[in-house]
């Protein structure tokens, strides 16, 4: 399998933090209560948190490459 590159995982990030940014988007709509300001940072701050977390995971995958490369093929 071809490693993805970064290009292609910062698409993915992206994906995934609009994503993540509509869900919250949505479920705070329905607060009582809730100013517009509310709303804006608690959806910024999911799609902010699922655009990171892939790319801290990519980071990490290539920093400890060269470990886990002598037995990777017995734990697939």
């Amino acid at each position: 399998m071809a490693s993805l590159d970064f290009l292609s995982i910062l698409i993915i990030a992206l994906g995934l933090s609009a994503d993540c940014f509509a869900v919250a988007l949505g479920g705070s709509v329905f607060l009582p209560r809730i100013s517009i300001s509310q709303v804006c940072r608690i959806s910024g701050s999911f799609g902010l948190f699922q655009a990171v977390m892939p790319l801290i995971g990519w980071l990490l995958g290539r920093t400890l490459i060269s470990i886990i490369e002598p037995f990777d093929h017995w734990v697939a």
